[in-house]
């Protein structure tokens, strides 16, 4: 029986890599796997493009009681993208402030096939935020403020799979790796992960609106409103505990539809919505307004270091939601077209309510090339 173990193990070995690469040669075939009468597949490997992108970012702040809204001007992007067989990423450079020194950063990273799609993201913005709105009628005179006290990142990965991907490709409209013959559409299923990370400075704040009043000459102006209203000021303890920043881990389950419509030859229109409920946990920080104060006044307000003086935690649901439009000529050797991605993602933390909306309009045009597949 010992001299028969060997042969045993030799032989479950070989049909051990027997199953797997039958395995994977059948995952590979499902890649390519599509009905020809609705997708036409590109006939070269490589693609690049020049994109042009108008980026937007907004930041809705509610503690129930007031409201603020942040937001940077629109951004303008430029760069190339190129992508191989399944794979597209790329990088772009913000013209408007070229030369100038901006905390803000956009990649993605993608894996379209037919079946599903992969994203890999990392968004960071900050600096160069202004106070839109805020409902705090003594306030209202700091609007339009340049404000630096807000940083935020997002970084994660999603996966979405495409019921009908057989007749539908997303690629065609929104990939540019496929070409749609005729109308259709699916349902996607899809899961990701999200992390987090949102840090208000408030010294850096106080210092902003100081900055904001004296040069525009209305500091005056809210001390005057703070005594000729006396009772609608709030008096502020030392001990007062303020939101420094915030982590959420963002696990969702996500669910949507996408449609394409060939309204002429060569030509797409595709949209697709998403709604995203997810489990978020919260690790949130505070600092004592004492030390706020202080931070003003020995000019240490720039600072991202803090004494922690409380954690908060919080796990919860919440409902997130994206939208995805595009329209694409496409003629297999060249392209060229528009889309558009947006974005609404919601947050709990301890006092306040956090809304992050952001997203682009791109435009775009590109060509083909490789050795043509037959």
């Amino acid at each position: 029986m010992l001299k028969r173990i060997p042969l045993i193990l030799l032989l479950f070995l070989s049909a051990t890599n027997m199953f797997a690469d039958n395995w994977l040669v059948r995952f590979i075939d499902q890649l390519d796997d599509i009905d020809s009468a609705y997708i036409e597949p590109q006939h070269y490997p490589g693609t690049l493009m020049l994109q042009n992108s108008y980026v937007f970012d907004r930041i809705c702040l509610d503690d129930g009681k007031d409201k603020m809204v942040f937001a940077p001007d629109l951004s303008v992007e430029l760069g190339p993208f190129g992508g191989y067989k399944y794979f597209f990423g790329g990088y772009s450079v913000d013209l408007k402030s070229f030369f100038k020194s901006k905390d803000r950063t956009n990649f993605v990273f993608s894996i379209f096939t037919n079946p599903f799609i992969i994203d890999v993201f990392y968004r960071k913005a900050g600096n160069d935020f202004k106070l839109r709105k805020i409902t705090d009628d003594d306030l209202k005179i700091i609007e339009g403020m340049e404000c630096t006290a807000i940083k935020t990142r997002n970084a994660g990965v999603t996966f979405s799979y495409i019921l009908n991907h057989k007749r539908y490709s997303a690629a065609a409209a929104f990939g540019q790796s496929t070409n749609q013959l005729r109308n259709a559409g699916s349902l996607i299923l899809g899961a990701g992960f999200m992390r987090t990370k949102f840090d208000l400075n408030i010294s850096e704040l106080v210092v902003d609106m100081m900055k904001k009043t004296f040069h525009d000459g209305t500091f005056d102006e809210l001390v005057q409103n703070d005594m000729d209203n006396p009772d609608s000021s709030t008096e502020l303890e030392g001990d007062m505990l303020v939101t420094r920043n915030a982590r959420f881990n963002t696990i969702s389950l996500t669910g949507g539809y996408g449609y394409n419509w060939v309204f002429a030859h060569n030509w797409v229109m595709g949209a697709a919505a998403f709604a995203s409920p997810g489990l978020k946990t919260c690790e949130a920080h505070f600092e004592k307004l004492s030390d706020v104060t202080n931070n003003v006044i020995t000019g240490n307000h720039g600072s991202n270091e803090y004494l922690t003086v409380e954690e908060y935690h919080h796990t919860g649901i919440n409902l997130d939601f994206k939208a995805h439009l595009g329209i694409t000529y496409n003629n297999s050797h060249w392209y060229a077209g528009a889309t558009a991605a947006f974005y609404d993602n919601h947050y709990n933390a301890h006092d306040y309510h956090l809304r992050n909306t952001y997203g682009s309009v791109n435009l775009f045009a590109g060509f083909y090339f490789g050795k043509r597949n037959k």
